[in-house]
């Protein structure tokens, strides 16, 4: 870029909305062709009826994801695919834009002799961001010749950056062609007139930009006219659109059906309080609704493992896997075999895998070893802290031993495991960065008889989810209450206190919601069809425990003492027929503070210890 084009800021960030009727092909092609917009974001929306829950548009959502994910395969470094499934798209075109930042937005809209849609129109009224709106085939094809038409409006100087961007990227040469206004024209007139001097001083400086005046009554048929020897025409709206009308000039312009046509509009101020409008409303069964519909994935959607390595290696990223695990000799063996194998030692996607042992008295610690996989007794891993049980001391002592930039944790206790466990946990994660951790769940299996073993995960919906209803009920749409596959970013989890015992996954999950929001968690379907079973005392104990994550919560909050220390002992009845008693049995959740805080961990981290944490 030459310096005298830096008179017009380049554009920074372009979000394109695919909305129906609309061209993702085209739109993409014209960021493409805008010079300094390296970050393009590709904002699928999927529109539900009115009377239809948004979660059911998650099947559509998740098709519009995979479609636009192949269109900018080829742009993978410059292009972010996102998809919002919505009953209105303006509102959440304008929270898009608020959220990315984005400077300008590109829609594509087909040549049509039918008006251009009113609704399309009202959205533009007020936009979020400078908008071009683009007709035709757009900038798919060579472009050598831009044409300009400006007369002083409101629109005129972006028409100019717009035509200046796209010919800084095809070496086009631009026409600024003038047609002024009738003699005696209105004041707003000769205001245009005197905007476009201004204009013209700094157009008639830059090289490879052309002026041109021609006077006329009739300014559409200059326009038109000079059209025939352009490959692009772009120009400005009106100040105020009307019924379904870009303006005489444009709409007759586009009833002749040129190679293309960019119709540029200049941002309007949006209110605040329109960023978020479902919360602004109140509406939380709304954003429930529409947060299951847009961070709910499936594994298949993170298959191929080529794509994934791309994304790592394009985000400069490494991974950890580390699996808990106690007594676990009958699955270990094929857990490590399967995902070293894939993911591992054919494919580099993870970077170190380990395994946390919680003391095993069977063979796990053999059998990993045997496999290549190193082996930590979590209880002398800085042992300075206590050497505590609990799978959430296995975790939250799995972030002091890794390195990964993110981080996956798979239960050792696996009887169907298989590498999409792994792709698909990392799948938000490489791809979207506002995701800062994913959770996985299995499908719900078949009723049983067995009225000793149940489905850990179902009965747990029964005992826990109502509690999480009430008290968080944002993440009422989270699938996974007491799932161990998951997966995080570092910079996240380590700021996170961890419980040690069995409600660490229920409270980082309300940790990650309380440092970064909703929109920071997403959930993938990982397709186990074998759930971990268990017994109803267990069940029992697990629940206690993640009820006391909830309550402890709770008092944090509204720094009240809601439970008593003495209640936090589980009663179970035992005995038979003859003789009834009372076994208290201790279910604790001693936590440990953010790993971030323990001056090793900050010590390893920063490179200024060596590995003598053990």
């Amino acid at each position: 870029m030459t310096p005298m084009r830096r008179e017009f800021a380049p554009f920074r960030k372009v979000l394109a909305p695919v909305l129906p009727g609309c061209d993702p092909e085209a739109a993409l092609a014209a960021a493409l062709r805008v010079a300094e917009a390296q970050n393009i974001v590709l904002l699928g929306l999927v529109i539900m009826p009115p009377e239809e829950p948004l979660a059911f548009g998650m099947l559509a959502a998740r098709e519009v994801r995979a479609g636009l994910q192949r269109l900018s395969t080829a742009h993978a470094s410059r292009v972010r695919v996102r998809v919002r499934v919505t009953h209105a798209p303006w509102p959440e075109i304008a929270d898009a834009v608020h959220q990315e930042q984005a400077d300008l937005m590109i829609i594509s809209h087909p040549f049509s002799s039918e008006p251009t849609s009113a609704e399309l129109l009202d959205g533009l009224a007020h936009p979020p961001c400078d908008v071009a709106l683009i007709y035709g085939d757009v900038l798919t094809a060579q472009v050598s010749r831009v044409l300009v038409p400006v007369r002083g409006g409101p629109h005129a100087e972006l028409s100019v950056r717009l035509a200046l961007a796209v010919a800084e990227s095809t070496g086009a040469s631009v026409t600024a062609l003038h047609v002024p206004s009738p003699e005696g024209g209105k004041d707003g007139g000769k205001r245009g007139e005197i905007a476009y001097r201004g204009l013209a001083s700094v157009l008639s400086n830059l090289p490879g930009v052309m002026l041109r005046e021609t006077k006329t009554d009739d300014a559409a048929g200059a326009v038109l006219a000079a059209s025939d020897d352009a490959d692009l025409v772009v120009m400005g709206s009106p100040a105020q659109l009307s019924g379904s009308s870009l303006g005489a000039i444009a709409d007759r312009l586009l009833q002749a059906n040129p190679t293309s046509v960019m119709i540029a509009r200049t941002r309007r101020p949006v209110p605040a309080e329109s960023a978020d409008p479902a919360m602004a409303q109140g509406a939380i069964a709304l954003l429930v609704d529409k947060w299951l519909a847009e961070s709910t994935y499936d594994a298949d959607e993170f298959a191929d493992v080529e794509k994934l390595l791309a994304l790592k290696a394009q985000r400069g990223l490494s991974i950890s896997l580390a699996v808990p695990a106690l007594n676990e000799e009958a699955t270990i063996g094929k857990i490590l075999r399967v995902i070293k194998s894939a993911l591992y030692d054919k494919a580099p996607l993870l970077d170190e895998i380990m395994v946390i042992d919680g003391g095993s008295t069977d063979r796990t610690r053999e059998l990993a070893a045997f496999l290549g996989v190193p082996v930590y007794t979590q209880q002398e891993i800085l042992p300075q802290y206590g050497a505590l049980r609990g799978k959430g001391e296995a975790l939250w002592k799995s972030l002091h031993l890794t390195s990964g930039d993110l981080v996956v944790w798979l239960d050792g206790q696996l009887t169907n495991v298989h590498p999409r466990f792994v792709c698909g946990l990392l799948g938000p994660l490489l791809n979207d960065s506002r995701f800062q951790y994913v959770k996985g769940f299995g499908r719900r299996p078949s009723d049983s008889d067995d009225e000793v073993q149940v489905d850990s995960r179902r009965a747990a919906d029964l005992a826990v989810r109502p509690f999480l209803n009430l008290v968080y009920p944002d993440l009422s749409g989270v699938l996974p209450l007491l799932s161990g596959q998951c997966a995080g970013r570092r910079t996240a989890l380590e700021q996170l206190p961890f419980p040690t015992g069995l409600g660490v996954h229920p409270a980082l999950l309300l940790e990650i919601y309380e440092h970064f929001g909703l929109s920071a968690i997403a959930q993938v379907d990982l397709q186990e069809h074998l759930p971990e079973r268990r017994s109803l005392e267990s069940l029992t104990e697990t629940t206690y425990a993640v009820l006391q994550v909830f309550l402890r919560k709770l008092e944090r909050r509204h720094g009240l003492a809601l439970v008593e220390d003495i209640n936090r002992t589980m009663k179970l009845v035992r005995g038979d027929a003859d003789r009834l008693y009372v076994e208290l049995r201790e279910v604790r959740e001693p936590v440990r503070p953010p790993i971030i805080d323990i001056p090793e961990y900050a010590a390893r981290r920063s490179g200024s210890e060596d590995a003598a944490w053990i």
